[in-house]
C-alpha cells in the first residue's frame, strides 16, 4: 500500500490497511486516535493544583507519614489544562510520585461520510479517466485500546465496499478517499497473489509440530453493519500453503465447509452461533515438512504467518512460562533474562510488613483481609518468611489456588521428563546455572512460598492479600495498603501437601537435601489438613461449609495419592482408595475429582489397585470422548469440560484451550490414541489466533495479541505489556445476565458509538475488546489462565517426542536450546549494547532484530537475525514480488533495499526512502545470479 496527493495532519485518522474480503469486496481498515500511557513522574506542582482525597472511599493502609488508619484511598491531582479543570494523575502516598493518567489525541473518523459511497473512487492505475464508485459500504468498528482511567481510545474501523465487478489480481489501483478527511487522500496499492493479508484467514499463529495429524486454518467474515458473509462459492476450490521464505507452494487442499450461518454451536449453553457467520475449514493435516508458512487462498489473500518445526509447542510454552516468572513476587525483574523490568516487590529487604490475621482463604478476599486487621493490626504478629509466590492480576494477592498451575508443571515433568529435563526457560541467573531442570525451579518458586507460611505445626497459611484492591498509580513495589497473612486452613494445607510430596519425588535425584525437606513438611502438612478439617469448616457460615468440605475432600484426595506414590505408605493409599471409591460405580464422580483420578490412573502398575485405576483410566476415555463431540459442534474445534456453564467472563472459553480442564491430552497420555491429541491439538486453534479476530490470546504470541491486559505494573511504568500472559477473553455479549458489565457497554462501547454494531450484538468469538480496566475481559489469574495455558502446551511439547528445537540441519548447539552458536554469536556481536554476552543468552523465541521472524525462524530460513526488515525474500528472475516490510510505530530512517546472491554478501540497491507509506521500487534485473535475495535495512540512527 503506498500513498500519493497531499498529507493531512498526523491527527487525521490513518489508513492502515486496504486488502480483500471478497473477489468483489475491499476493506479499507483506518485507526483514529491514540493513547499515550505516560507511566509515573516526580511530581513537580503547579500553580493551582489541588489534590482531591474523597473521604467516602476510605482503606486500612498507610498514609504518607507512615501512619495506620482508614484513609482516602486514592488522591488526584486536579489542574487547569488549556482552561478546562482536569484529574492529570494520582499522587502516591509518601513519595513525591504523580502517576499521570493516559492521555488520547487524534481526530475521529467521520462516519456518517464513511458510509456514503460517493466518497470513494477506485481508479486503475495509470488510467485514472475510469474511476468506479462501490455500490455498498459496511461498518465493523471497536477499540483497539482504552486508556487507564478513561484516558483516551484508539478504534479500528473495518469498511467493506462492495464494488459491481471482481477486481483483477494483476493490477494497481488507486482509491481516492479525499472526502474523508484521512491522513491521506489517495491509496495506491496492488493486489497481490500472494502477499496481501486478509483478515478472513485465521491461523493458529503458535504453529504445529510436523508430526501432529491435525492442521487447520479457517475462513470467515462478519462484516459488522453487513452481518454474515458466505463463501459457499468457494467451497471445492483450492487453498495453498505458501513458504514465508521462497513463496512457492508447499501444499495444496480444498475449501470445505464447516458450518452453515444458521447451525448452532452445541458445545455452549447459550444457544447460537457464535461466529455470526458461515465457517470453512482449510485442512493441511498431510503436511510435515518444516518452516514458516501462510496460507494463501487465489483470489482473497493470505494469512498471518506460522511455523510448523519440532519446536513450536515447546517455544510457546517457554513464553507462556514466562507469564508466571513475570508475576514473581519478592523478586527485581529485567534483564538479562526478561526485557521487562520491575522492581523488587513485597519483600522484607524493602520494609514491607506482613501482618497475620485471623481468616482463611474460605472466609472472603480483600475485604475479610481489611476486616480482621481492623481489629489487630495494633497487635497482629508480622509474618516475615511471606515472600515469593506469584501476584495475579488487578492486585498483589497470592494464593494457595495458584498451587494449581505449579501442580500441572510437575504433571507434565512427571509424564515427559527427558524433554523436560533439558528445555530451558528465562530464569534468573542463580537458577540458569543449578543442576535442577527449569521447570522444577519454576516450581520451587511457588511452592517453597507456601513451604515458608508452613507453621511448625504442619499447617499451612492460605496465602498473602492486601485490604483493598490497589491504590490508584501505584505499582506493586509501591503498595501503601496494609498487607495480611491468611491463617492456617485445611484446603490450603492439602494443596501444599500434593505438590509439595509430587515435587519431593521428581526433585530427589537434582536436589536430594530440599527434597527430603520437602517430602518431611509435605506428610507434616497432610497429617494437619487430616486433624483439622472439620475445624476448618466449622467456622464457616452453615451455608458455605458443605461447599468447603467438598473442596477439602478432593484436595485431600489429590496429597494422598502423591504422598502414596512418594512413600509407598499403605496409610495414604487406603485414604485415596476410601476417597475414590465411587468412581467405581459412577464415572461421573471423576469430574469433582480430575486431579486424583489422572494421579491414580498415572500411578505405577504395581502401586496401583487394578480395579480402581482400570476405572481412572475409563474416566478420562469417557471425558475426552464427550471433549471430541462437543468440538464437533463447533467449528473452532472449542472443547470446554462442561457444556452448560454459561459463556461469562472469568472463565476463559475461548483463550485457554479447554478452559482448566485438560482431559483431552492426559487422556492422550494414557492411551496414545491419535483422536485425543488431534482434538487437543484443535482446541488450540482458537486460542492461539485461528479466530474471527486473528488474536492470540496469550501475550507475546504471533502476529496479534492483547496490547493492554490488566497488568497494573506495566501500566504504572509506561512498558508494553510482558509477554506470557492469558486473558481470559471474552463473554458472550448478547447473553451476559449479570449487570457488573453494564457499565462499560454503556460508557465506553456505545458511548459516541465507540463500538459498531451495538456491542451486545456482536458475534461472541469476535466481542474482545482491548480495554485495560475491563476485568471479565483483560484479567487474568495464575490458576485459570496463565498456568493452565501453559500446561496445555507443555502437553503437546512433550508428547510430541522430539527434543526441543532441533531441526534437520542444525549446526553446533553448544547450550542446547536448539538455536545454532553461529546465529548466537551473530546477535553477540551485533548487539551495541552488550546486553548479550553468552549463548544462553540470546533465546531462540525472541525476535533480536523485530523483523516478525524469531531467531529461530531467521535460522530455519537463513537469513540473518541481526539485520531488520521482515525477513529476507527471495526473487526468481521471472518473478515479480512485494516485499512489505514491518516498521515499530514512529520509527524514522532512512531505510535502504538490500539485495544479496549469497545471503552473505549485502550489497545496497536503489536511492535510500524515509518514507513508510509509500510504494517503493528499485531494478533488479543487473543481478547476475539466478536468484536474487532482498530485504530491507535501516541505515541511519
Amino acid at each position: 500500500m503506498g500513498t500519493t496527493g497531499s498529507v493531512l495532519q498526523a491527527s487525521s485518522p490513518a489508513v492502515t490497511q486496504v486488502y480483500l474480503a471478497d473477489t468483489d469486496t475491499l476493506v479499507v481498515e483506518i485507526v483514529q486516535g491514540k493513547v499515550n500511557n505516560l507511566g509515573q513522574e516526580g511530581y513537580d506542582p503547579v500553580e493551582g493544583d489541588t489534590i482531591r482525597r474523597s473521604e467516602d472511599d476510605l482503606v486500612l493502609s498507610y498514609n504518607g507519614e507512615g501512619a495506620i488508619g482508614n484513609w482516602p484511598k486514592n488522591a488526584e491531582v486536579r489542574r487547569s489544562v488549556n482552561g478546562q479543570i482536569t484529574t492529570v494523575g494520582y499522587l502516591l502516598e509518601g513519595p513525591d510520585i504523580l502517576a499521570l493518567k493516559d492521555t488520547g489525541e487524534g481526530d475521529p473518523l467521520n462516519v456518517t461520510l464513511a458510509m456514503d459511497t460517493a466518497s470513494y473512487s477506485l481508479a486503475i492505475q495509470g488510467d485514472p479517466a475510469v474511476t468506479e464508485q462501490p455500490v455498498s459500504v459496511e461498518r465493523k468498528s471497536k477499540p483497539l485500546e482504552n486508556g487507564k482511567n478513561d484516558g483516551g481510545m484508539s478504534i479500528r474501523h473495518r469498511l467493506y465496499l462492495k464494488f459491481s465487478s471482481p477486481l483483477s489480481w494483476t493490477r494497481a489501483y488507486q482509491l481516492n478517499i479525499s472526502p474523508l478527511g484521512l491522513d491521506q487522500e489517495v491509496v495506491s496499492f496492488n493486489i497481490q497473489r500472494d502477499r496481501q493479508w486478509t483478515e478472513v484467514l485465521h491461523v493458529n499463529q503458535v504453529g504445529y509440530h510436523p508430526e501432529d495429524t491435525f492442521k487447520q486454518a479457517t475462513l470467515s467474515l462478519w462484516k459488522g453493519t453487513g452481518g454474515a458473509h458466505d463463501y459457499d462459492n468457494w467451497i471445492g476450490k483450492s487453498f495453498h500453503l505458501v513458504d514465508e521464505f521462497t513463496h512457492k507452494t508447499v501444499f495444496t487442499g480444498q475449501i470445505q465447509k464447516l458450518q452453515d450461518e444458521t447451525d448452532i454451536d452445541v458445545a455452549f449453553s447459550n444457544g447460537r452461533n457464535n461466529t455470526a457467520a458461515p465457517v470453512y475449514g482449510l485442512d493441511f493435516s498431510a503436511f510435515s515438512e518444516t518452516g514458516r508458512f501462510r496460507v494463501l487462498v487465489p483470489g482473497l489473500g493470505i494469512s498471518y504467518p506460522f511455523p510448523i518445526t519440532s519446536s513450536a509447542w515447546g517455544e510457546a510454552f517457554q513464553i507462556s512460562m514466562m507469564g508466571l516468572l513475570h508475576h514473581r513476587s519478592g523478586i527485581e525483574l529485567g534483564p538479562p533474562f526478561t526485557p521487562y523490568e520491575r522492581p523488587l516487590t513485597f519483600h522484607p529487604d524493602m520494609g514491607v510488613k506482613v501482618l497475620q490475621t485471623d481468616v482463611t482463604i474460605l472466609e472472603g478476599e480483600s475485604s475479610a483481609i481489611e476486616e480482621s486487621l481492623t481489629r489487630l493490626y495494633e497487635t497482629a504478629d508480622e509474618v516475615p518468611e511471606a515472600w515469593g509466590g506469584y501476584m495475579d492480576a488487578g492486585d498483589w494477592d497470592r494464593r494457595t489456588q495458584h498451587l494449581a498451575a505449579t501442580y500441572g508443571l510437575l504433571e507434565i515433568f512427571d509424564l515427559y521428563p527427558d524433554f523436560f529435563e533439558s528445555l530451558t526457560l528465562a530464569l534468573p541467573e542463580n537458577e540458569v546455572t543449578n543442576t535442577i531442570p527449569d521447570i522444577l525451579d519454576e516450581a520451587l518458586w511457588n511452592v517453597e512460598f507456601y513451604q515458608r507460611l508452613q507453621r511448625e505445626d504442619g499447617g499451612v497459611r492460605g496465602g498473602v492479600e492486601s485490604t483493598a484492591h490497589p491504590r490508584n498509580g501505584e505499582g506493586s513495589w509501591q503498595e501503601t495498603l496494609l498487607v495480611g497473612a491468611y491463617d492456617v486452613d485445611a484446603l490450603s494445607t492439602f494443596r501444599f501437601a500434593s505438590s509439595a510430596a509430587k515435587l519431593s519425588r521428581l526433585l530427589a535425584p537434582y536436589d536430594e537435601s530440599r527434597a527430603t525437606t520437602l517430602r518431611e513438611d509435605s506428610i507434616r502438612a497432610y497429617t494437619w489438613g487430616v486433624d483439622n478439617a472439620d475445624a476448618t469448616v466449622n467456622r464457616l457460615p452453615d451455608s458455605d461449609q458443605s461447599n468447603a468440605r467438598d473442596n477439602i475432600t478432593q484436595a485431600q484426595a489429590v496429597a494422598a495419592v502423591e504422598l502414596y506414590h512418594l512413600t509407598g505408605t499403605n496409610a495414604y493409599h487406603d485414604d485415596a482408595l476410601s476417597i475414590l471409591d465411587p468412581l467405581g460405580s459412577s464415572l461421573s464422580f471423576g469430574d469433582n475429582h480430575r486431579d486424583s483420578v489422572f494421579a491414580y490412573a498415572a500411578l505405577p502398575s504395581n502401586l496401583a489397585n487394578t480395579s480402581l485405576q482400570d476405572r481412572a483410566v475409563e474416566y478420562f476415555i469417557e471425558a475426552a470422548d464427550k471433549a471430541l463431540n462437543l468440538q464437533s459442534g463447533n467449528p473452532h474445534g472449542i472443547a470446554p469440560f462442561n457444556e452448560f456453564i454459561p459463556m461469562m467472563g472469568f472463565v476463559g472459553y475461548f483463550s485457554v484451550p479447554q478452559m482448566i480442564s485438560r482431559s483431552l491430552p492426559r487422556a492422550y497420555a494414557l492411551t496414545g490414541d491419535t483422536r485425543y491429541r488431534n482434538g487437543a491439538l484443535a482446541a488450540c486453534n482458537f486460542p492461539n489466533g485461528a479466530n474471527p479476530d486473528n488474536l492470540c490470546y496469550t501475550t507475546g504470541i504471533g502476529a496479534f495479541y492483547p496490547t493492554a491486559p490488566l497488568h497494573i505494573d506495566s501500566r504504572v511504568t509506561g512498558q508494553p505489556v510482558p509477554a506470557g500472559i492469558t486473558i481470559y477473553g471474552p463473554s458472550d455479549p448478547a447473553n451476559e445476565t449479570f449487570t457488573f458489565n453494564d457499565w462499560v457497554h454503556t460508557w465506553r462501547l456505545s458511548f459516541n458509538q465507540n463500538m459498531v454494531p451495538d456491542s451486545r450484538t456482536w458475534p461472541a468469538a469476535e466481542s474482545h475488546v482491548n480495554i485495560f480496566d475491563w476485568p471479565s475481559m483483560s484479567e487474568y489469574t495464575i490458576h485459570q489462565t496463565i498456568g493452565p495455558t501453559a500446561i496445555y502446551w507443555g502437553y503437546l511439547a512433550g508428547s510430541s517426542g522430539s527434543a526441543p528445537g532441533l531441526e534437520k540441519g542444525v549446526g553446533k548447539d553448544e547450550d542446547g536450546d536448539g538455536l545454532e552458536d553461529s546465529v548466537e554469536y551473530a546477535i553477540i556481536e551485533a548487539d551495541p549494547d552488550d546486553r548479550f554476552t553468552t549463548l544462553e543468552q540470546v533465546l531462540p523465541w525472541r525476535d533480536y532484530d523485530v523483523d516478525g521472524l524469531t531467531n529461530f525462524e531467521e535460522m530455519i530460513q537463513d537469513s540473518h537475525p541481526a539485520i531488520p526488515g521482515m525477513g529476507t525474500i527471495a526473487l526468481g528472475n521471472d518473478t515479480q514480488t512485494f516485499l512489505i516490510a514491518m516498521f515499530q510505530q514512529g520509527e524514522k530512517g532512512p531505510f535502504q533495499f538490500m539485495v544479496s546472491s549469497d545471503l552473505n554478501i549485502w550489497t545496497p540497491v536503489g536511492v535510500p526512502f524515509d518514507s513508510m507509506g509509500d510504494l517503493h521500487q528499485t531494478d533488479l534485473s543487473g543481478m547476475a545470479s539466478d536468484t536474487v535475495f532482498v530485504r530491507v535495512e535501516k541505515t541511519g540512527d
